[in-house]
């Protein structure tokens, strides 16, 4: 078998982004928003996993603090007694870095949706019986 050598489809210098990551940049293109506000979208697009908790969500957030991918601003909402009002929004690098990302997914999909993919034909594109679809 001729294999080719491995291709990354992220750039030189790219952080990996984690999967809740680009989707909490991906909902802050919409524009700023508080964390609740944040996981309620979250929720509303459905992805399959399980729901991350407010913990879980608050942690990504501080990550993208740090890479600068977001930054806080005042918001009218608050985000628990004692806590002062905040929201997140997208910054340039975020922008940049949620592309990056929604490009190597797209380019990770046109592997598996290639010419030679077998999704969308009336039988191979089936789960078979008794498996989950998706898997």
């Amino acid at each position: 078998m001729n294999e080719k050598p491995a291709v990354s489809i992220v750039p030189e210098g790219a952080s990996r982004m984690r999967n809740l990551t680009f989707q909490i940049l991906a909902v802050l293109q919409a524009g700023p928003a508080d964390g609740q506000a944040i996981l309620h979208r979250l929720r509303e697009l459905g992805d399959p996993g399980p729901d991350p908790s407010l913990p879980t969500l608050y942690r990504s957030l501080r990550a993208a603090l740090q890479q600068r991918w977001i930054e806080t601003t005042a918001s009218d909402a608050g985000t628990g007694p004692g806590r002062p009002p905040q929201s997140y929004r997208l910054t340039g690098a975020g922008l940049q870095a949620v592309e990056v990302e929604a490009r190597r997914h797209r380019e990770l999909a046109a592997l598996v949706l290639g010419p030679d993919s077998t999704l969308g034909h009336p039988v191979l594109g089936q789960a078979e019986a008794g498996e989950p679809e998706g898997r």
